[in-house]
Formats: C-alpha cells, structure tokens, sequence
C-alpha cells in the first residue's frame, strides 16, 4: 500500500487509522498481529448476526400479503320480462268495476 493512498483516505477520520496502520507497520510481528485483529474480526462479525437474529425473533412477524381471489365475472342479469299489457276489456272482465271500454261483465 503506498503511503500517498493511506493519507487520502485517511483524512477525512481524524488521524486515527492513519495512527493505526503506522502501529501496525512498525510493530515486531505484523502477522500475528493481523492473525489476532482477522479473529476479533470474525468473533465480531459472529456476534453481530446473532444480535440481529434475536432481534428479529424479538419483533413481530408481519401479517403475510392477502392475496385477493380472482375477479369473478359478474353474473348477467336475467332479461326482465314486461308482463303484458292487458287489454281494457279484459280488465273489465276480471275486476268487474267497468274501467275497460266495456261496461262490467
């Protein structure tokens, strides 16, 4: 890694990886060193997963999407049938009252 790369990426955070990575560049056994951070690393990373996952059982499980049923065609009315118009005489004939041409029958 070339020092030029560690400073501009280093700028923004205040020094402080800046002032790590040089520990780490002159410290006796860099590899061991990397070998114990990669394992907090991964023991980190273990922990995290699991704090999501009972967080996760912790809440609430949201109501599955209903699904709603296809739209089923809408019955056709049935054709109303008009009754037929009844014929003045023949209303006279049934009611008896005389409201036809005819008088009462």
């Amino acid at each position: 890694m070339l020092e030029g790369d560690r400073n501009s990426r280093n700028s923004s955070s205040g020094g402080s990886i800046q002032e790590l990575l040089r520990a780490l560049d002159e410290h006796p056994n860099r590899n061991a060193l990397f070998a114990e951070i990669g394992e907090l690393l991964v023991r980190r990373l273990a922990e995290a997963e699991a704090d999501r996952g009972r967080e996760r059982a912790e809440e609430p499980e949201e109501p599955e999407e209903m699904v709603e049923p296809e739209a089923e065609e809408p019955e056709e009315p049935e054709e109303l049938v008009e009754p037929e118009a009844e014929e003045p005489e023949d209303h006279a004939r049934e009611c008896g009252h005389g409201c036809g041409s005819r008088e009462e029958v």
